[in-house]
């Protein structure tokens, strides 16, 4: 088996755009009915710092972080990893290495907004020491100080 290959900014529109349609109906609730897929793969391509993990070719895993102005802190706006590849640690390999691209830019924090009844990455992100920051009747935003 060949090894998972994480990037950075590499893939292009179409392949962001495949990779979510892959995912949509795993996001809670289904990205398909907060966005139009298309449009938010433009989004991320052109605004966000995304890391990416390879295999074989294929866009497998997704995060994508908002950092535009480091000093206020940076916004995770996605994390997807396709069915097939669930459960391997693959979203916890790519919230190690945006954690430590971010500080490297020199983020102080790190903020992501979780659906309540998202409870495996609930999890995820508080194994990485993120915290409530505030809480809705259907999401959490959570923080992570750097």
């Amino acid at each position: 088996m060949n090894a998972i290959e994480i990037c950075v900014g590499r893939a292009s529109i179409e392949q962001v755009v495949e990779h979510l349609n892959l995912c949509d109906a795993l996001f809670v609730p289904p990205l398909s009915t907060k966005v139009n897929i298309t449009d938010y793969a433009k989004k991320l391509t052109d605004l966000a710092l995304c890391l990416e993990a390879w295999y074989q070719g294929a866009l497998v895993g997704l995060l994508c972080v908002y950092c535009n102005e480091p000093r206020n802190g940076a916004f995770v706006t996605n994390v997807s990893i396709v069915p097939e590849f669930q459960g391997r640690g693959m979203a916890s390999e790519l919230v190690r290495n945006a954690i430590e691209t971010v500080k490297e830019i020199g983020v102080d924090s790190l903020r992501l907004e979780v659906d309540d009844t998202n409870v495996i990455a609930m999890r995820l992100y508080r194994q990485f020491g993120f915290t409530p920051e505030r809480v809705t009747s259907q999401s959490t935003m959570m923080i992570l100080n750097l």
